[in-house]
């Protein structure tokens, strides 16, 4: 599966004393015209941070907009977590220093985390007073996306359907029961309930995959699944064989991919399984800005 990724942003990170040009995006403000302003930055913060001066956030892959009014003597702060190989990206449009604190209280010198924990995000301003803007997200390690590939190439492999199966008109009743089925799934696996979507496989596919963290492994870095719509190739008494189209965000990027997937019904609980599932191919959609 090809795994795509937004190009559409320029970020910045603040390394020791450095001079940076500050680029006011024409894509996201379409009626300015592109100015640099240039900016020193200490390779320290002068101001010390409060306790009422933090602010709790999450930072995904999809960019986030922080908010806020800093001075000379008064700096905002954020704290968030991140896991160790993630890299930091933000795009800040106002002058604006940023400086980020490692869980061990060291101060960052590149852009990827170094440790699984808590990070601590300092705003100042030099001179005056700011309103500022700033995106923030961040970025799936290019190694990452490989390993999702080579994962999900793990998964017992279905042969795609034929252009020439024939097409059942399903029982709507019946229908809804297996988007249900995978809705659920999918939701629990973009939630990261694991466990759950464990419970869901049939015994065959839980003994083929040997342990849930390698489950795990296989969806972890996916923002989103949602299934957008599923039809019946062939079905028996307790067996259903199913086209699907799914979408799903990774890396700033939202795609439509195509796949199969086989339910077993389970007669001691009463309830379908999933028995196998495969992504065989997708459909780019266009770069989405935020």
């Amino acid at each position: 599966m090809k795994l795509l990724s937004l190009n559409s942003f320029l970020f910045f990170f603040i390394l020791g004393n450095l001079t940076f040009a500050v680029l006011k995006l024409p894509l996201l403000f379409p009626q300015q015209k592109t100015t640099y302003q240039k900016i020193t930055c200490p390779p320290t913060p002068k101001n010390v941070l409060e306790a009422n001066q933090l602010k709790s956030i999450s930072i995904s892959a999809f960019s986030t907009q922080l908010s806020g009014l800093v001075t000379p003597d008064r700096d905002q702060g954020y704290i968030f977590k991140a896991n160790a190989g993630q890299k930091f990206k933000y795009n800040k449009l106002d002058d604006v220093c940023i400086w980020v604190y490692t869980p061990n209280n060291q101060l960052m010198t590149s852009s990827t985390f170094p440790i699984d924990g808590k990070y601590i995000m300092q705003v100042a301003s030099l001179q005056q007073s700011v309103n500022f803007d700033i995106y923030v997200s961040l970025e799936v390690n290019p190694n990452i996306k490989q390993e999702i590939n080579e994962n999900l190439a793990k998964l017992t492999p279905f042969e795609e359907p034929s252009p020439v199966s024939p097409k059942l008109e399903p029982d709507p009743s019946e229908k809804i029961v297996f988007e249900e089925l995978l809705n659920s799934h999918f939701d629990n696996l973009s939630n990261q309930y694991y466990n759950i979507a464990w419970s869901e496989l049939s015994p065959a596919l839980q003994e083929i995959l040997k342990d849930p963290q390698h489950y795990k492994n296989i969806w972890q870095h996916f923002d989103t699944l949602k299934l957008l719509q599923l039809e019946i190739l062939s079905k028996t008494t307790d067996r259903i064989s199913l086209t699907i189209e799914i979408e799903y965000s990774l890396d700033y990027q939202t795609n439509h991919a195509m796949g199969q997937v086989k339910l077993l019904f389970d007669p001691i609980y009463s309830k379908w399984l999933i028995d196998d599932i495969e992504i065989y191919s997708e459909k780019p959609e266009q770069e989405k800005t935020y």
